[in-house]
């Protein structure tokens, strides 16, 4: 048996106008590797679509962190810290005690770490954030350390310091 690589595009360069050409019964001795545009049509094939290919769209190279959500961070630790994911708020449609239950979830968690402060969650933000006060930069960085990339309820958590002013601003009066 001869196995050879070959890209989807070399593919279609040898002549073969689209993948809906593929010869599936000779891929076993050709040794076809697929690209994205003949993977695509390849796996439409199979589930008995037609097998256009579609356009090759633009991978995104920005990828979704902690950073992204919106709300100013420090560079550096501080004793003020937002949690991201912890909840989503229409689930207060179905328990209105949902806010209170992660408050106080990851006050038990933090408090491995030192004194939390202040806690409060934003309600109405989609992102289900939650911001809160240690008694000591160190605690924060434990409780970042312990929290950020941990999964909650299904989410994974991001943890980012705040400056005291971010924290202030944010506070409900």
């Amino acid at each position: 048996m001869r196995v050879e690589h070959q890209t989807g595009a070399s593919f279609l360069a040898q002549g073969h106008s689209s993948a809906s050409h593929l010869d599936l019964e000779g891929a076993d001795d050709q040794g076809i590797r697929l690209d994205g545009a003949t993977r695509v049509a390849l796996m439409n094939r199979l589930n008995r679509r037609p097998t256009e290919a579609p356009a090759p769209q633009a991978v995104p190279t920005h990828k979704a962190t902690p950073s992204n959500y919106g709300t100013p961070k420090s560079s550096s630790p501080t004793c003020y810290i937002i949690l991201k994911n912890m909840f989503d708020p229409s689930e207060a449609d179905e328990d209105p005690e949902v806010f209170d239950d992660v408050k106080e979830a990851v006050t038990e968690e933090c408090a491995k770490f030192g004194t939390v402060e202040d806690i409060f969650t934003d309600k109405k933000s989609p992102d289900g954030l939650v911001y809160l006060k240690l008694d000591t930069v160190k605690a924060a960085e434990q409780t970042k350390s312990l929290l950020d990339g941990r999964w909650y309820a299904g989410k994974m958590v991001s943890v980012n310091y705040l400056t005291p002013d971010t924290y202030k601003s944010k506070r409900p009066t």
